[in-house]
């Protein structure tokens, strides 16, 4: 992974169409750093790299990562492992998420994640990974999924329901009583504090994000294969807030780290 300047840097997304060619690809890079730019933010389709089952195609991609370098842009990889391929007939769209109770799914996730890894770890164009896309959309807010979160919370604060209290708006009595605010809140949460928590609870949750991917990022239970290296877990670089709400996270340029 090249240093980059740490200063602010500024840059843009980048869609790949699934019609796009590596010349056209090239181009829209090469416009990009021309422009001045210096990061470029793409989504790593998953049904681009294998369209069908077995069959990896890199040639979209490597035509955004040869630009890139030959242009000194850095990539922002953000992964699509919940957005399975057509040929799994399990969605209806790209950008659908998949069956997330199915184990059979994670099994093909988990592989999309290692070899997307494998192919562009070590590529100097890389700048870090983004896990996925708005997380905290994906994941319902029923019951099932409110008494896992309340366990989650009652863990990250030790059972300490003040500690809580000191980041959170609501001021609550014992994490039983958390409950999603409503949809006259944002997002279901009463504060940045609980929507932050949600989306790394959210990415604790799923064995896809914990037993398969890149680099050693010490989170909970995380196993990252050493052959790809990760830069942050969640973008926050949209983020004004000043100092960590959460217990154990300090803030970084435009990413949070655990510690």
């Amino acid at each position: 992974m090249t240093d980059f300047d740490p200063a602010v840097m500024l840059g843009s997304a980048y869609y790949v169409n699934t019609e796009d060619t590596p010349d056209q690809v090239r181009s829209g890079i090469r416009t990009m750093a021309q422009a001045g730019l210096k990061l470029v933010r793409i989504f790593l389709q998953w049904t681009h790299v294998e369209p069908r089952q077995g069959r990896w195609d890199w040639s979209q991609y490597e035509a955004v990562f040869e630009a890139a370098a030959a242009g000194g842009l850095g990539i922002i990889v953000t992964l699509t492992a919940l957005n399975p391929p057509g040929w799994m007939r399990v969605s209806s769209g790209p950008q659908d998420i998949g069956p997330l109770d199915d184990p059979l799914f994670w099994e093909q996730a988990r592989n999309y994640i290692r070899k997307v890894c494998e192919h562009y770890a070590s590529h100097p164009a890389l700048h870090s990974w983004l896990l996925s896309n708005e997380p905290q959309l994906f994941l319902a807010q029923d019951e099932a999924n409110l008494e896992r979160f309340r366990k989650y919370l009652e863990r990250v604060f030790a059972g300490d329901i003040a500690a809580f209290n000191r980041r959170s708006f609501r001021q609550l009595d014992s994490f039983d009583q958390f409950a999603f605010a409503g949809s006259g809140s944002e997002g279901g949460f009463s504060g940045y504090t609980e929507q932050l928590l949600w989306v790394v609870s959210v990415y604790l949750g799923y064995s896809c994000f914990r037993t398969a991917g890149c680099a050693s990022l010490p989170i909970g239970s995380f196993s990252w294969p050493s052959s790809c290296k990760i830069r942050s877990a969640v973008s926050l670089a949209d983020s004004s807030t000043i100092g960590s709400p959460v217990p154990g996270w300090v803030l970084a340029p435009a990413k949070y780290r655990f510690l």
